[in-house]
């Protein structure tokens, strides 16, 4: 989880600092494992939840990832 709000914050910060996205290149470079937990909400033009998922992201360097997902729908 402090990968993810790590990497968010990097990517916001280079939005409006120079050299934002390199460091954030340079951060995922060196990154050997992470892991995540996520939610996503999925609206339609009324602001009504229409999907919702969530669950985990992982990986290992070299070479292994993992994504793990529950995915609800809203009627």
């Amino acid at each position: 989880m402090r990968v993810l709000i790590l990497l968010c914050a990097l990517a916001i910060s280079g939005t409006s600092h120079a050299g934002g996205v390199e460091r954030l290149k340079a951060f995922i470079a060196g990154a050997r494992t992470a892991e995540a937990d996520f939610t996503q909400t999925v609206a339609d033009k009324s602001g009504r939840v229409t999907q919702q998922a969530s669950g985990k992201m992982m990986f290992a360097r070299p070479g292994k990832f993992r994504w793990d997902y529950v995915a609800r729908m809203n009627r």
